[in-house]
């Protein structure tokens, strides 16, 4: 049975040359009801950092409708799936070296304000399966799934049947861009997604085997009534791209609006 990993993004640079760093938490609220959603306003001196998971894959949260510079106050959108995991702010000291006590600056502060159940739409589409084989021990397969969505999403591994492996998912550095095909005002942007597999050295097989990337995205609505996908929002795994005699290179059917700008990988 495969094990997913938490997404977490790589920090650059060795302990021994960095700075020491200050952290400010928040914790987190509890997860919303079933079939539920959550809209959080967070509070914070500088932009936070915002992570959800499922208990097997987390994502870093973005901002609903704010881009650019921090503005002191966001809401952010926690999917039925989902649940908060971590809120909080970093920042470096200077000098000091490694031994010295790095304290927060006084004005540093992160908060929860509101955590409000919202109506949630969900909106999914997945690709054709792509194979993987760990028949050789040192096997470390790597997938760069491309996917376009009108907001970020979320991916999820799926296998065709139990087999011995673990694997990372990580949201790749970039994320939203627009490639060159693109047009670049279009509400459509492209994200990319590594999907690295290993083999579980405690079991004894199967090492051969199939598994299909899946993508959502999911938003609230903000009006009384049934709550629908908004024409305007769509999503579509673009590319699946891997190992020779993966089958990786497929491309799903868009679900919801056609992704205005998307002329394929």
């Amino acid at each position: 049975m495969a094990h997913g990993a938490v997404v977490l993004i790589a920090a650059v640079g060795s302990i021994a040359t960095s700075p020491p760093r200050w952290h400010v938490a928040a914790t987190p609220a509890a997860k919303a009801s079933s079939g539920k959603g959550q809209l959080v306003t967070i509070e914070a001196s500088a932009g936070p950092t915002v992570m959800a998971g499922n208990g097997s894959i987390g994502r870093l949260l973005r901002p609903e409708g704010q881009a650019g510079a921090w503005t002191g106050r966001a809401d952010y959108f926690v999917p039925p799936s989902e649940a908060l995991t971590s809120v909080g702010i970093t920042g470096t000291c200077s000098g000091g070296g490694s031994c010295a006590k790095c304290e927060p600056p006084p004005t540093a502060f992160v908060r929860i304000v509101s955590t409000v159940e919202v109506e949630p739409w969900v909106l999914d589409a997945s690709s054709t399966p792509a194979n993987i084989d760990l028949t050789a021990p040192e096997s470390r397969p790597s997938f760069r799934v491309v996917v376009a969505a009108t907001r970020p999403p979320a991916l999820a591994v799926k296998l065709a049947a139990p087999m011995a492996a673990g694997f990372y998912v990580s949201e790749m550095p970039g994320n939203p861009y627009v490639d060159p095909k693109d047009d670049p005002q279009a509400a459509t942007k492209r994200y990319a997604f590594s999907v690295s597999w290993y083999r579980d050295t405690q079991a004894a097989g199967p090492w051969v085997g199939a598994w299909t990337p899946s993508v959502t995205i999911s938003g609230y609505c903000k009006e009384p009534g049934p709550c629908v996908v908004p024409a305007s929002e769509s999503v579509t795994i673009l590319s699946i791209e891997g190992p020779p005699g993966s089958g990786a290179a497929s491309t799903s059917p868009p679900r919801g609006a056609a992704p205005a700008g998307s002329a394929g990988p």
